[in-house]
């Protein structure tokens, strides 16, 4: 009989022994990883519902002063994800207008070298970029 063929007693129990507490490192890997994610999801949203409060208020020399006491009883009884989400809806309405901005900068350039180019195609992505990011922008008020 070659080495190979024998195993000594009690390994295929250790073997067993190990693979499932390499599973259940791997469970509790995973369950850390969506709790953290979810943490900061969580901590994302308070932030943009603060953001959202303290822009409610004027702050002067002599403390904070409260600018509109509707607004700021709108936010209050707002979710902080409704913040978040509205946080995010204007982020992504800044991204599509620096689309539209490029694609502006990008057509002067080309005309500079090239009076007769052909920017229908920047032209319609400019008409694109400034429809979604109005789009983004009233889907954000809506948030308010």
């Amino acid at each position: 009989m070659s080495d190979f063929e024998t195993v000594p007693v009690g390994t295929m129990e250790e073997l067993k022994r190990v693979k499932a507490e390499r599973d259940e490192y791997r469970r509790l890997a995973d369950q850390w990883r969506d709790d953290w994610t979810a943490a900061m999801d969580h901590r994302d949203a308070l932030a943009a519902h603060v953001e959202r409060l303290l822009g409610c208020l004027v702050i002067d020399d002599d403390g904070a002063d409260i600018k509109k006491v509707s607004e700021l009883k709108e936010a209050i009884s707002q979710s902080p994800a409704t913040s978040l989400t509205r946080r995010d809806l204007i982020k992504q309405a800044e991204g599509a207008e620096m689309v539209s901005e490029d694609a502006k900068m990008r057509i002067e350039k080309a005309n500079a070298i090239y009076p007769k180019f052909d920017n229908s195609g920047y032209r319609q992505c400019i008409y694109t970029a400034d429809s979604v990011a109005a789009n983004l922008r009233q889907q954000a008020e809506s948030h308010q």
